[in-house]
């Protein structure tokens, strides 16, 4: 556990800098121990099957086979991750693109909050290079290149000095 930028206490679990690949690892190891959950691996969700306004199933790829697949639901839990790739300037995965998205939008599901993006101050100009969050954590300040504090003027509160809640 460990203070993030922003925080004024440890909060946060981290696994170095590979914290959504062990999520997503324990997340696929614990769903091995259910034999009733079927999983679709190395399956991409292309359009979400709808008849007379309710949800059937969906339509995927097996992107191991090339092959379209077709998958009957009487309901579909959408956990497809942000749209981060929609902007030109990001270090998100090329898979990050909003489809899933786009998807339930084009079927008539309301999107909420769609104007809450995370945004991370620590990205390296033209370099495509994101520090890591644990350089405000501990202590770190941002300066542009006049060496003004400008996230004072985000409205992010009061700065805490080091080691204060």
């Amino acid at each position: 556990v460990r203070r993030f930028g922003g925080m004024k206490i440890e909060r946060t679990w981290f696994a170095a800098d590979k914290t959504g690949f062990h999520m997503l690892h324990t997340l696929f190891q614990t769903s091995l121990q259910f034999p009733q959950i079927q999983r679709f691996d190395e399956h991409f969700v292309l359009d979400i099957l709808v008849d007379d306004g309710h949800v059937r199933g969906l339509v995927a790829m097996n992107m191991m086979e090339g092959t379209l697949v077709q998958i009957r639901a009487n309901a579909v839990v959408m956990a497809t991750g942000g749209a981060g790739r929609v902007y030109r300037y990001n270090t998100n995965g090329g898979i990050v693109t909003g489809d899933g998205m786009g998807m339930a939008l084009s079927h008539g599901v309301p999107l909420r909050d769609m104007e809450f993006v995370q945004y991370h101050p620590t990205g390296l100009p033209g370099s495509g290079i994101l520090m890591t969050e644990g350089c405000r954590g501990e202590g770190g300040i941002l300066v542009n290149k006049n060496g003004y504090r400008y996230l004072q003027d985000y409205g992010m509160g009061p700065e805490t000095p080091l080691g204060e809640p």
